[in-house]
């Protein structure tokens, strides 16, 4: 009787783990209809003198009736698109093929692809990136954020923006800045994130890449807003204090919803999106009204209201009933610093048209 017990208990447990898996790779497929193989190509460190860059994104029909690429757009001239122009039939594979012209100059880049699918009911958001430099550098200079032998681009990184229930995946390249071989492993992770490493032995001066997976089923209560996911680095058996950031901004997930449901939905209307306080000294306190309406037919939810710096208090009403008004009272204190203020107010609501809203208080500090 133990040994099937024991047998029954491995059997839930590989099942349990193929469905997390199913759960966490599924970001990449649109209302199943469509799976794409990645939506975020990054070039990493290229050079001008390299010339053109090209990417292919692979996608798969997962549905059960043939579909159709309409049309690609691109956000620059500097991106060329080509794409599968026949039908996809269920099961077979298309593709996107991007060419970057990588004459723009020494200077990261970050291009949008949006391609228009037939059977899906909004487009989908592809992104290419990467960095061109003039001159070939050294690798402590590619990868300047350094803990340890380890470096880095950069310290801080925004994901942009997921869905509650939904998971991202993200690769981050790191590289020993060293002369000999480190060996590295993650503590203090924050939950809701995974590292995933293939090897955690990197050679000296060799990049290897960190799959960052940031699922907000796995987070111990509903997050909302822009959230922080950090994690620390052991190398060489040494943990080091300084920390890698992750950001990424959660709003409402309207998948379940069908068009009408997106359309009568709860939606607000703010009589303006922004207040001007003009020159003022520092260390003034200042109180601002902004006045929301659901001009929706469903009850409007405010999940979050954040602001881009620190000190502003805000006071908001947690849901706003059909057709009513409510305030919402922004207070601070002027910074010593002078020259331009720029307060950005960030509002997550359950407003399918608009879950995510953003008023600005502007002025200058003399």
């Amino acid at each position: 009787m133990k040994k099937k017990f024991n047998i029954l208990t491995i059997l839930l447990a590989f099942i349990y783990l193929m469905l997390n898996i199913h759960l966490v790779y599924s970001q990449n497929e649109f209302e199943g209809v469509v799976k794409f193989d990645k939506t975020i190509y990054d070039f990493g460190n290229i050079l001008i003198s390299d010339g053109s860059q090209s990417c292919t994104f692979t996608l798969t029909n997962i549905s059960k009736n043939p579909i159709v690429i309409n049309r690609v757009i691109t956000s620059c001239g500097c991106t060329n698109p080509k794409w599968t122009k026949s039908p996809i039939k269920p099961g077979q594979i298309g593709y996107i093929k991007i060419q970057y012209s990588n004459d723009l100059g020494p200077y990261p880049f970050d291009k949008s692809i949006t391609a228009y699918i037939y059977g899906l009911s909004r487009p989908v958001q592809l992104r290419i990136r990467g960095i061109a430099h003039a001159k070939k550098k050294s690798i402590s200079e590619l990868y300047p954020y350094q803990i340890g032998a380890l470096g880095l681009s950069m310290g801080n990184i925004d994901l942009g923006q997921l869905s509650q229930t939904k998971a991202i995946e993200e690769e981050i390249e790191i590289a020993n800045i060293s002369s000999r071989p480190i060996t590295i492993k993650f503590a203090d992770t924050t939950p809701g994130m995974k590292l995933l490493l293939k090897k955690n032995k990197i050679p000296a001066h060799k990049t290897v890449k960190i799959t960052v997976i940031i699922d907000t089923k796995k987070n111990s209560k509903i997050l909302w807003g822009k959230n922080t996911y950090k994690t620390k680095f052991i190398i060489n058996g040494k943990k080091y204090s300084k920390e890698l950031k992750i950001e990424i901004l959660i709003k409402e997930n309207f998948d379940n919803l069908n068009e009408n449901q997106k359309r009568t939905g709860s939606l607000p209307y703010f009589n303006s999106s922004s207040s001007n306080i003009g020159s003022v000294k520092s260390g003034v306190k200042k109180n601002i009204t902004f006045t929301c309406k659901n001009t929706g037919r469903e009850k409007l939810k405010i999940y979050k209201v954040e602001s881009n710096i620190l000190g502003v208090k805000i006071d908001y009403p947690n849901t706003i009933d059909s057709g009513s008004t409510s305030p919402f009272q922004v207070s601070f204190t002027t910074p010593k610093k002078k020259g331009e203020l720029m307060i950005i107010l960030t509002i997550i609501t359950n407003s399918p048209l608009r879950p995510l809203i953003n008023i600005i208080v502007s002025g200058e500090i003399i």
